[in-house]
C-alpha cells in the first residue's frame, strides 16, 4: 500500500470516529437532560402528597395538591403547606422542627398572622377578620394574651392589657367623635374605675362597684364641679358642686339641681 493509500484510509477512520463522537456525545446530553427531568419529577413527588401534573395551553405545567411538605438534607420538615379545616395555611419550622410563623385563614373567614418561640408557642398574633377589622395580640410563655391592639368598626383604635389568666384588666381608646377614656376591671370582667376626656375637653370619673354599677362620679364642666354619689340602681342620692363663680351647693335628686 503506497503513501497515498495509507493518507486515504486515515481520513476516512478518523471521519468515522468523529461521526461516533457526536453520537456518543448527543446520547450523553440525552441521558443528562432525562436525568434532570426525572430529578425534578422525583423531587415534586417527595414534596407533595397527592400532586399531579396537568397540562394547560403552551408548555406550561401547574401543580394540583392538597398538601406540599418542604424538607431539608436531613428530612426534617422546615415548611408545610396545607389544608386545615378545609382552609389554606402555610407553616414555618425551626431546626428543632417547632412552628415559628403560621400564615392562614380561620375558618370564620379571618386572615391570621402568628409568630412563635422557640418552644412552638405563639407569642404575637395579627388577624383581620371577615370584617376588615385589624387586631394584634402579644402571648406570654403558657399561650394568654397579654397585649391588644384593634381598630374599631369605626376607625376607633383601642388598647388592652390583660392578667395571668387572660381577662381584660385595663382598656384605653379613643373614639370617633375624639371623646377618649381609660378603664380599669377586676378579675371579674366588672369595670371599676373609668376616666374619660369628653369631646369639649370635660374630664370625668367614675367609680363602680362590684356589680359594675357606678356608684361615685365627678366631672368638671365649664360651668362648674360635680360630685354625685349613687345607690345601687346606679339613682344618685347625694350630690355636691361648686359653680364657675365659686359658689358652693348640695344637689338633690333626682336631677341633682341645686339647693336653695
Amino acid at each position: 500500500m503506497n503513501p497515498d493509500d495509507r493518507l486515504d484510509n486515515l481520513e476516512q477512520e478518523l471521519t468515522i470516529a468523529k461521526r461516533r463522537l457526536r453520537g456518543l456525545v448527543g446520547l450523553v446530553l440525552l441521558l443528562l437532560g432525562a436525568t434532570v427531568w426525572l430529578g425534578f419529577h422525583v423531587t415534586h413527588e417527595r414534596i407533595t402528597t397527592t400532586g399531579q401534573l396537568q397540562p394547560v395551553s403552551g408548555n406550561n405545567r401547574e401543580i394540583r395538591a392538597k398538601s406540599f411538605i418542604l424538607e431539608n438534607e436531613n428530612g426534617d420538615i422546615r415548611a408545610t403547606l396545607t389544608l386545615r379545616d378545609n382552609q389554606p395555611g402555610l407553616d414555618f419550622y425551626d431546626e428543632n422542627s417547632k412552628a415559628r410563623i403560621g400564615l392562614g385563614l380561620s375558618m370564620g373567614g379571618d386572615a391570621v398572622l402568628k409568630l412563635g418561640d422557640e418552644n412552638g408557642q405563639p407569642r404575637a398574633g395579627m388577624i383581620v377578620n371577615k370584617d376588615g377589622l385589624p387586631e394584634l395580640h402579644l402571648y406570654d410563655e403558657n399561650n394568654k394574651p397579654k397585649v391588644g391592639l384593634s381598630v374599631g368598626k369605626d376607625g376607633a383604635p383601642g388598647f388592652r392589657l390583660f392578667d395571668e389568666t387572660g381577662k381584660p384588666r385595663l382598656g384605653m381608646g379613643v373614639n370617633k367623635d375624639g371623646t377618649s377614656g381609660l378603664s380599669l376591671s377586676d378579675e371579674y370582667g366588672k369595670v371599676r374605675v373609668e376616666l374619660g376626656l369628653y369631646k369639649d375637653g370635660t374630664p370625668a370619673l367614675s367609680l363602680g362597684d362590684a356589680k359594675g354599677k357606678i356608684r361615685v362620679g365627678m366631672g368638671v364642666a365649664k360651668d362648674g364641679v360635680r360630685l354625685h354619689l349613687d345607690d345601687e340602681t346606679g339613682n344618685p342620692r347625694v350630690g355636691m358642686g361648686v359653680d364657675k363663680d365659686g359658689k358652693g351647693h348640695l344637689l338633690a335628686p333626682p336631677d341633682n339641681e341645686p339647693t336653695p
